[in-house]
């Protein structure tokens, strides 16, 4: 609740479920808290939500759950949105209060590679039915369901082992995009300023996808509004084909190349799409307010293709985005931005919120699509098994700063920074170690 404080949440649910005293009842708040990893508990119990971090937040749930003493803890795609280091720590955190707390927990995820790491037994779900049930070594070591082999052949852990082949290595082009020391600061008042990017120089090339990874808060997002014009930053350079993006005079000159070309695609769909109007109408609004199309049938016709482009039904023009799954409606927000023929394409964890099937889907619809459309692609996510699968180069951003920059195959197989070192221990792999079946024995 964003109205109310941390310990009036957590004493909420204590208070719920036993007689105890207001100060009893934050005694136990502040301990739940401490138990979670919360540090300095007595301070958080004073804060807001918004005040916390992704993780912590997540930490505070797993305290409200625990504070009434459950035997089963239900935790629904707990991890989906965190990055993959503090989703290593929730996981940890988990399975630390599994043992401690003698408690059962129903994990419900669509990452493989996290159930490996947590569960004890798996369950694997089709359209409402259970398809397989097994321990999970036996799972993941000889899955007997076509759908799980699917789902264990989608990730991207396997694709790249699979199918890393198929994806070539980038042509040394010219640059589309050239970023020196470039800085931003976010004002916090009228006094202070927090810098979210600094000093970052890298740049990216016409025919390739170049990928920017790191945790929540390490100022990516940050550098792909930078490069579409939402926000003004400093640099000493920082020009796109040849346009000088600092100089004023030359930007409002290129103001219509500089929109049409550069498109954005966002992680929330829902919210990037107008729920109101139907999705023709979305695909429509651009190419009209740069009137790319004087005949409307020639419009619709086009619209079609961009359509069947991204793998979606003409019929499904005449829906509104409600009424579209999220792999759909996250398909629409690529057509349009792609329907302008774009130069630079900045997706920003265009794929984070999706089903390990749809990811793969995506991930091969945009190696597709920029092949098909010649552009470049900023790829922005927190998933290091993806931008291992698509892109060409990566930068790995840690604090604002831009810590490595290499080939894709290079930064994964010899990463030269501890912290890019650390984010790619915390990828979870499909697979069930050997400790971890040394513990499911034990367990036996």
């Amino acid at each position: 609740n964003p109205t109310m404080n941390i310990g009036k949440q957590v004493m909420e649910n204590i208070t719920n479920h036993s007689n105890v005293s207001k100060a009893d009842a934050k005694k136990q708040a502040i301990h739940m808290l401490e138990m979670v990893g919360i540090p300095d508990p007595e301070l958080c119990i004073k804060k807001y939500p918004h005040e916390l971090s992704g993780g912590m937040r997540q930490r505070v749930m797993i305290a409200i759950a625990l504070s009434a003493n459950p035997e089963i803890l239900i935790a629904d795609e707990p991890t989906t949105a965190l990055d993959v280091t503090i989703q290593a720590e929730i996981l940890k955190l988990l399975k630390k209060l599994q043992k401690e707390l003698n408690l059962s927990i129903l994990f419900i995820t669509h990452d493989l590679g996290v159930v490996a790491q947590i569960a004890d037994r798996v369950a694997v779900m089709q359209d409402g039915n259970i398809v397989e049930l097994e321990e999970a070594k036996q799972l993941f070591t000889a899955p007997k369901h076509s759908y799980t082999k699917k789902l264990l052949h989608d990730h991207p852990y396997y694709m790249h082992r699979n199918e890393s082949k198929l994806i070539s290595e980038s042509e040394l082009h010219e640059k589309l995009v050239e970023i020196s020391h470039l800085s931003y600061f976010y004002p916090l008042d009228r006094k202070r300023v927090f810098q979210a990017v600094k000093d970052v120089s890298f740049e990216i090339r016409r025919d390739e996808i170049f990928g920017l990874v790191g945790e929540s808060g390490s100022g990516k997002s940050t550098v792909g509004k930078c490069l579409m014009g939402i926000l003004s930053p400093e640099a000493e350079t920082f020009s796109y084909d040849g346009i000088n993006l600092l100089d004023k005079k030359a930007k409002k000159k290129n103001a219509r190349r500089l929109q049409k070309e550069r498109q954005m695609i966002f992680q929330d769909s829902t919210s990037s799409l107008n729920q109101k109007m139907k999705v023709e109408r979305i695909l429509a609004e651009p190419l009209e307010i740069h009137k790319i199309f004087s005949d409307r049938k020639e419009q619709h016709k086009f619209l079609c293709e961009m359509m069947e482009e991204v793998e979606l039904q003409e019929e499904q023009l005449q829906v509104r985005p409600p009424e579209l799954s999220g792999g759909q409606r996250q398909r629409v927000a690529i057509a349009r931005a792609f329907a302008m023929k774009p130069k630079l394409l900045i997706a920003d964890e265009p794929i984070a919120s999706l089903d390990v099937t749809t990811q793969a889907q995506m991930v091969k619809l945009f190696r597709h699509l920029q092949r098909e459309h010649d552009c470049a692609i900023l790829f922005i996510a927190h998933d290091l098994s993806m931008v291992r699968l698509l892109c060409d180069r990566v930068g790995v951003m840690k604090d604002g700063k831009l810590v490595e920059i290499g080939e894709t195959e290079q930064v994964f197989e010899h990463p030269q920074h501890l912290y890019t070192k650390k984010l790619l221990e915390a990828i979870p792999i499909p697979e069930i170690s050997g400790e971890e079946q040394s513990d499911e024995e034990t367990m036996a």
